[in-house]
């Protein structure tokens, strides 16, 4: 379950390109930012978007579904 949320939040972490968000689109259209500026501007959004991701889904995930992220269920282990 903490992998499905974890897939869910990072797949609305989408900053880089024009195609990205229909906001981007917008931005690109107006011609007042290179895909270059976007980019770069974008790879460090997308890097800080891992970092909370990551300690969202090890310190508060855990809290909330009271789960432990540490171990895997006994239905993934190999008999």
């Amino acid at each position: 379950m903490a992998t499905m949320i974890a897939v869910a939040v990072a797949a609305s972490y989408a900053f880089m390109l024009p195609v990205a968000t229909p906001p981007n689109a917008i931005v690109f259209a107006s011609r007042a930012v290179t895909i270059i500026q976007m980019a770069k501007a974008g790879f460090a959004l997308n890097l800080l978007g891992v970092v909370l991701i990551t300690l969202f889904i090890m310190m508060v995930l855990p809290l909330v579904l009271d789960i432990d992220i540490r171990h895997l269920p006994k239905d993934f282990l190999i008999r």
